[in-house]
């Protein structure tokens, strides 16, 4: 029970802080007299999908947790980074820095449950921004987050790449270990959630450094859902 309270908390965190900021952001606009109702509706409609997300989140993480049948469907990977954009731009803008997508052209379909496929994507990119955030550097960088998908071989790939300081010194399987965190008020579930889900589906996730790049890369088993050709001499 702690364990499955620890993560509810953390992963509610998300849509709660983006509530927040689309919510005050609101009511500095009203408060300064200088708005357009298109811009009020706009950020009321995303604070409303929140609300709504917050609930799905709690849905999929204690079924996931308590070992109950997850949702697993064919989802477009790209659709599921285009879901989130507005909460990455949103994440990426407090923290002071950019982020480019780049997304892969050919079929990037696997078999996962969406709702926890985002919160993959999301714990990966917010804990890029806070890494930016948090590092003071005489180096000049880009402040860049870049969210990516591709695909090779029988496998679709979703990456979160930053150009912040990069991994802190410790083995990899340590780095997915529940409850080991650098951060000052970290619970230390999100990376181990992360790789819990991402092996759910039959994939797995890896993390590297090298060249003033820190990336993540999640991998799962790609679907085709392509007509298989009729094999010659089959009958009409």
């Amino acid at each position: 029970m702690g364990e499955l309270t620890g993560v509810l908390i953390h992963e509610i965190s998300q849509p709660l802080a983006a509530i927040d900021n689309y919510i005050s952001g609101c009511i500095a606009r009203l408060a300064s007299g200088s708005f357009s109702p298109e811009e009020l509706i706009e950020a009321l409609r995303l604070a409303h999908r929140e609300t709504s997300r917050a609930g799905s989140i709690t849905s999929s993480i204690r079924s996931f947790l308590q070992g109950q049948a997850t949702r697993r469907e064919v989802v477009d990977v790209n659709d599921v980074v285009r879901s989130v954009v507005p909460l990455i731009e949103l994440k990426a803008n407090l923290a002071a820095c950019h982020v480019r997508v780049e997304l892969c052209s050919d079929d990037m379909l696997t078999r996962a449950d969406a709702v926890l496929l985002r919160q993959v994507l999301l714990n990966l990119v917010f804990n890029a921004a806070e890494s930016i955030d948090s590092s003071a550097s005489d180096t000049p960088r880009e402040r860049l987050i870049v969210v990516s998908t591709d695909r090779d071989a029988g496998w679709v790939h979703l990456n979160v790449a930053d150009d912040g300081p990069g991994l802190p010194d410790v083995g990899h399987d340590l780095l997915f270990e529940s409850f080991f965190t650098t951060k000052a008020e970290g619970l230390g579930l999100g990376l181990s959630l992360c790789r819990t889900v991402v092996e759910s589906f039959g994939g797995s996730i890896s993390a590297s450094t090298g060249h003033g790049v820190t990336r993540f890369e999640a991998s799962m088993p790609a679907v085709n859902l392509s007509p298989t050709p009729a094999s010659p001499g089959s009958a009409s």
